[in-house]
């Protein structure tokens, strides 16, 4: 992750088991968006799935890297960003260009995503890698991210917008 204008700040509330940590990926959101002319709401979903990946991989005891995917048989096909733990990140989409026409009118998140899953990929540099994979769940890259985490970790997981 750049440093210009990219940040990712740990917080902690004393006395509660609350803690976390604030990002903003502007510049790293703006160089991945350069070379891919996507769709409002695409750009949208690929922000939201960077940022996430920055802060999960914060959280993580562990060196190497994390992929996040949305593939799915609708609109979106792929929405794939890989986060290292050097907060390296890359990220890129595929869609149907073909049914995005179709649709008139503003298309949904929820429109892209039908019928899909979502993975989590640990690739560390040392040990195996583990891979979870889940229906996708839920209106945002927020609530899947919620959703997941309900299903595979025992720490409780909360996104606040």
């Amino acid at each position: 992750m750049q440093t210009h204008h990219d940040t990712l700040h740990p917080f902690i509330f004393d006395n509660t088991p609350i803690r976390g940590n604030v990002a903003h990926l502007n510049t790293t959101y703006l160089d991945a968006l350069q070379h891919q002319a996507l769709p409002p709401v695409l750009k949208q979903a690929l922000g939201e799935l960077m940022t996430a990946s920055a802060l999960l991989i914060s959280t993580l005891k562990m060196e190497g890297a994390m992929i996040l995917q949305l593939q799915s048989t609708g609109i979106l096909k792929l929405l794939v960003v890989e986060c290292n733990s050097d907060l390296e990140i890359r990220a890129t989409a595929k869609w149907d260009e073909a049914l995005l026409d179709q649709h008139k009118a503003e298309v949904t998140f929820t429109q892209l995503i039908a019928a899909g899953q979502f993975v989590i990929t640990l690739d560390p540099k040392s040990g195996e890698p583990y891979q979870g994979i889940v229906p996708i769940e839920g209106n945002s890259i927020a609530e899947m991210l919620e959703n997941y985490m309900l299903r595979s970790q025992q720490i409780d997981t909360a996104s606040i917008n």
